[in-house]
């Protein structure tokens, strides 16, 4: 179990991060991982699609792309969450079938 304060702390060292090498797809994304986590679905949403806006992305695009459709799909905008299975589909077949 997470508490909030490290929660809070660890989002305020990425944010430093990020400052300081904006450029750093990874930052980005922890960044929107410690948002999901802590329920905060836009913010994550926001870091999400910089982290994917990078031409080389940060190494765990593939959990970036699925919580960037949970985090979509929950304000009603299911273009994005097309978007995101689509690309699914096409790099990895088997996860539209249920296998992966």
């Amino acid at each position: 179990v997470v508490s909030t304060q490290s929660t809070g702390e660890a989002e305020s060292y990425v944010k430093q991060a990020t400052v300081l090498d904006h450029t750093n797809p990874a930052g980005w994304a922890l960044l929107g991982h410690i948002l999901y986590l802590g329920g905060e679905s836009k913010g994550a949403r926001d870091n999400y699609e910089r982290t994917l806006s990078y031409e080389s992305p940060a190494p765990d695009t593939h959990s970036i792309r699925l919580r960037l459709a949970a985090s979509t799909s929950s304000f009603n905008n299911t273009a994005p969450l097309k978007t995101c299975s689509c690309w699914l589909v096409e790099t990895r077949p088997a996860a539209s079938l249920g296998w992966g």
